[in-house]
């Protein structure tokens, strides 16, 4: 019997996870990718020039909208889900109002106790994901994540007690054997830090300037990561990533 194997790379719409800190260019950069249409759960997107659902107020909004992208007629080529902690907390309100535990409701998600408010969260996110997933793979969309960053506190290993440092990663609940920060980065293609080097300004105007960057890799201090051969470190321009992208399928002649 022959085997059935296939040629795995492709070009495919990609699944992109970008957080930071407030004010960093994260939904104005996700309002410069390909057609953007924004699903709004935060509600911070009046100084954005994009085209938006209304604010998700409840669970079954999300899943409408979503289902709205994948089953109507559009043109829309990127999803983009802004931001993702206020997904999990309208998620948190779905569980607590649906969700009876040994009989009992509860009015928070840590009152079910041991995470179990937690991984019963799981399964709407990942109601969430196959809905998105679907996005990708029967309407072709790319899919962007907006998200804030969570700074903790961690020991080096190596170094003992002593020697601490500050560990930027997406602001998800993370928990043993529960995880919604997990599920959302690894099922990503790219998750990019989205932060500012602070350069000298070359016209002597201001003692500095910013410089708007992505981080693209795993580095000591901050959770990202990559499927692509990426710069470390590239502008805050979706354009710059998705010349990455066009090259690295389809690679000019000449190279």
């Amino acid at each position: 019997m022959a085997l059935e194997l296939k040629k795995t790379k492709a070009m495919e719409a990609r699944r992109i996870v970008v957080y930071g800190q407030r004010g960093r260019g994260k939904s104005t950069f996700a309002s410069l990718m390909p057609n953007p249409v924004f699903i709004d759960a935060e509600g911070g997107l009046s100084s954005i020039d994009a085209t938006a659902f209304q604010r998700v107020a409840q669970y079954k909004d999300l899943i409408a909208q979503l289902t709205q992208l994948l089953t109507e007629e559009h043109e829309y080529a990127t999803c983009v889900i802004d931001g993702m902690d206020s997904v999990e907390t309208i998620i948190h309100r779905h569980v607590c109002a649906t969700v009876t535990d040994n009989g009992k409701r509860y009015d928070n998600i840590t009152a079910f106790g041991w995470n179990r408010g937690q991984q019963y969260a799981l399964k709407f996110h990942c109601e969430v994901r196959d809905l998105l997933e679907r996005l990708r793979t029967e309407r072709g969309m790319w899919i962007v994540l907006v998200g804030h960053e969570e700074v903790a506190t961690v020991v080096d290993p190596e170094d003992g007690k002593e020697a601490t440092y500050q560990y930027h990663d997406l602001k998800m609940f993370s928990g043993k054997n529960c995880s919604s920060r997990d599920l959302w980065e690894d099922w990503a293609d790219e998750v990019f830090y989205a932060t500012f080097d602070k350069i000298t300004d070359p016209k002597k105007t201001r003692s500095e300037v910013r410089n708007y960057v992505m981080i693209t890799s795993q580095q000591p201090g901050v959770m990202a990561k990559r499927r692509l051969p990426l710069p470390d470190s590239m502008p805050n321009d979706p354009s710059v990533y998705l010349s990455y992208v066009q090259n690295f399928y389809d690679p000019p002649k000449n190279a």
